[in-house]
């Protein structure tokens, strides 16, 4: 755990159910003796529990009703204490966990994937005699530390040389699926995931088709590529959407998109995949269209995708990225114009308003970041891209949803243009794209520190 200006998390005894303690409870139906509560932990073994509400947390905790006994099912939810919408997790088997679990071990609630501040977790908590009660636990969430800086260094290069690759970080990995791998445009279907704990990279099972410019979504241990361009440029746009197993190692099929989309951008939030914006374009064609609908399918079961809000500003070639309440849509481009056509335009999406808003745009107009956008820290990261005049990036941005602006941070030692870069533990890694205004795909994998850990100097690498 990071150290950092934070307000401490506080263990303490197990408090007893009363008001006093603070935690509403509200009952629907009473024909049990037994009152239940919200508590939390700081260990999957749910050990020394405490109520929840009035906790200021940071982090992963691990929240569960209590006690089993007399239950039949528990529905929980964030943020929704009239249940108005769907429980972001139904349990049918004890012990109850707000993020699910086995019998021994609790699955993390990491609050990282929520804004800071103030958020409700609602269980309405259903009997095996028909009766109900309602549990409302209100607590605080403060995970965004001061912004550090970070110096840069070279780690081990990708075994390829390729650019407008998709990929994303999951534990302490980093994937790299498909891209172009020549000055030719030529698209690989071959993927490889870099494995930051032994500095190294490994082939893994290729995509079912060669892809770029697809948008990449992490669910636990399934990637999802949506959309994309398929094959050598010009490829056309495609609806397909894959699923890639880690466990397993293995590529199966979603429900496809209702439209063909390249260079769109995607992100989780709850249970459900949002896709919008992108671009399509006909086979063997330079004829791109920018799109600006919005779709999303759940992840629990869902087969068919449903229309949302469109993107104000439609646009592809953009990023995205969500703190577990809102989605970002951040930079992009016009149709094919990489020499003026770059956006600065930063978009919020509501979902409990189903609108958009703007937000602080980025420093420079920015495209070609769709698989170099994420979260950390409670910060939006922008990494490379592409400028105005068809420049490749050095560019390192955060936006920080506290000030609602754009900090900028030490550079890239060399400008990359479409890398594909996400956050492993404290670290950055950025890994491939192109180095130069033509197509010149590189294989320089650069890491990221916090700027108070001494690594040695950067060496740039044009490969």
């Amino acid at each position: 755990m990071r150290a950092s200006n934070r307000r401490p998390f506080f263990m303490g005894a197990l408090f007893s159910v009363c008001l006093c303690a603070g935690l509403l409870l509200q009952v629907c139906s009473v024909s049990a003796q037994t009152a239940y509560n919200l508590l939390m932990s700081s260990s999957p073994s749910r050990s020394n529990p405490v109520a929840l509400t009035g906790k200021s947390v940071s982090e992963s905790i691990y929240v569960f009703s209590s006690p089993n006994s007399n239950v039949l099912q528990v529905l929980f939810f964030l943020d929704d204490p009239d249940m108005s919408g769907p429980p972001r997790k139904t349990e049918n088997v004890k012990p109850y966990d707000f993020a699910g679990g086995t019998s021994s071990t609790a699955n993390p609630f990491d609050t990282a994937t929520v804004v800071d501040g103030s958020h409700t977790i609602t269980a309405k908590i259903i009997l095996l005699d028909g009766a109900t009660q309602v549990l409302n636990a209100t607590f605080d969430v403060d995970n965004i530390s001061e912004l550090d800086t970070y110096t840069w260094s070279t780690a081990a290069p990708s075994p390829i040389s390729r650019f407008e690759a998709q990929g994303v970080t999951v534990d302490d990995r980093l994937y790299v699926f498909g891209g172009f791998i020549n000055s030719s445009l030529e698209a690989t279907s071959r993927s490889d995931v870099y494995d930051s704990s032994t500095d190294s990279w490994t082939q893994i099972a290729d995509m079912p088709e060669p892809l770029t410019h697809s948008a990449v979504v992490v669910d636990g241990q399934t990637i999802y590529l949506v959309g994309g361009y398929v094959g050598d440029h010009p490829g056309p746009s495609t609806p397909n959407v894959w699923k890639y197993s880690i466990p397993t190692n293995s590529w199966s099929a979603a429900p496809s998109l209702p439209v063909t989309r390249g260079a769109g951008a995607a992100a989780r939030l709850g249970r459900n995949l949002h896709f919008f914006g992108g671009a399509t374009r006909s086979a063997g064609q330079t004829d791109e269209v920018d799109r600006g609908e919005h779709y999303k399918l759940s992840l629990d079961g869902g087969t068919t995708w449903s229309g949302l809000a469109p993107l104000p500003n439609p646009r592809n070639h953009l990023g995205a990225a969500t703190n577990g309440v809102v989605l970002y849509a951040v930079g992009g481009q016009h149709g094919r114009d990489e020499q003026s056509g770059n956006q600065d335009q930063v978009d919020i999406y509501d979902p409990s308003a189903n609108d958009w808003t703007r937000a602080a745009e980025l420093p420079a107009p920015r495209g070609h970041i769709s698989s170099s956008t994420f979260l950390k820290d409670g910060y939006i990261f922008a990494i490379g891209g592409t400028l105005n005049g068809n420049q490749p990036s050095a560019d390192v941005t955060a936006y920080d949803p506290v000030s609602a602006s754009w900090v900028v941070l030490p550079s890239l030692p060399q400008a990359r243009k479409s890398p594909v870069a996400g956050p492993i533990g404290e670290k950055i890694f950025s890994s491939t794209g192109n180095a130069k205004s033509g197509a010149a795909p590189t294989k320089t994998t650069y890491r990221g520190t916090p700027a108070s850990t001494e690594v040695s100097a950067p060496e740039p690498d044009d490969r």
